[in-house]
């Protein structure tokens, strides 16, 4: 950025320097001019004029047409950087969806939620199920990673009713605390319902709460039998 910088100040410095030698050529050729109509009736009065209107055109001409290359290069080449960055945010938007794709496609097989799943992030869980949701065929919204107020996804429309989703990825069971904050979570994205995705399992008293919030609890084993159904889905899809 700096060298491009640097390149334009260069060629403002040229103009400026194009400019003033335009001007004292123009003024040479005026007073060359009234010195001719002045000296008109001398034999070789009209030779230096000549010389100088030779010599100042031809470097007048030079001058304009050194402008004008640069000008056509400055375009061809500000021409030039957008084609370069359109076709570099179209591979990485390519690159993108393909490891979408292929996150997905990995995920699809049961047996290796346990094993693939428990090594991601939390970032990462929240966009593999928002990926996930979306195979679905669910409109779902993500959440701010930090004030999400115990909401990870929300889907705004699943048959008229706003859902808000909370994800746990866990090994161990959850409990009544997480249960509580999307409880709440309904009420602050005013929702309808609430659900919450685990990679582990509920406790009994964390169950015995979600039949009495409106919270529906989908464990690895609903979970598991999601991604077995997508997978038996994207199989029976001719290519």
């Amino acid at each position: 950025m700096r060298r491009g910088r640097g390149s334009r100040l260069s060629r403002r410095q040229q103009d400026k320097t194009a400019e003033r030698w335009f001007a004292l050529i123009l003024l040479a050729i005026i007073l060359c001019g009234g010195g001719a109509i002045w000296l008109s009736t001398r034999p070789l009065a009209l030779l230096p004029t000549a010389v100088v209107l030779l010599v100042g055109g031809f470097f007048v001409s030079r001058i304009v047409r050194r402008r004008k290359q640069a000008r056509l290069q400055a375009e061809e080449e500000g021409r030039e950087r957008v084609r370069q960055l359109q076709a570099e945010m179209q591979e990485e938007a390519l690159q993108r969806e393909a490891e979408k794709r292929r996150r997905i496609e990995a995920m699809l097989h049961p047996d290796r939620v346990r094993d693939e799943i428990h090594y991601m992030s939390g970032p990462e869980f929240e966009r593999f199920m928002a990926d996930l949701l979306r195979q679905k065929g669910y409109e779902v919204e993500e959440t701010p990673l930090s004030g999400d107020q115990g909401v990870d996804l929300i889907l705004p429309d699943l048959d008229g009713k706003r859902v808000v989703i909370q994800l746990k990825r866990w090994t161990g069971p959850v409990g009544n605390k997480a249960i509580q904050a999307t409880f709440a979570g309904m009420a602050h994205y005013q929702a309808d319902e609430g659900w919450i995705i685990t990679t582990s399992a509920f406790t009994k008293s964390a169950r015995e709460l979600a039949r009495s919030t409106s919270v529906r609890l989908i464990d690895k084993d609903e979970l598991t039998d999601w991604l077995e159904g997508l997978r038996e889905e994207e199989e029976g899809t001719p290519d």
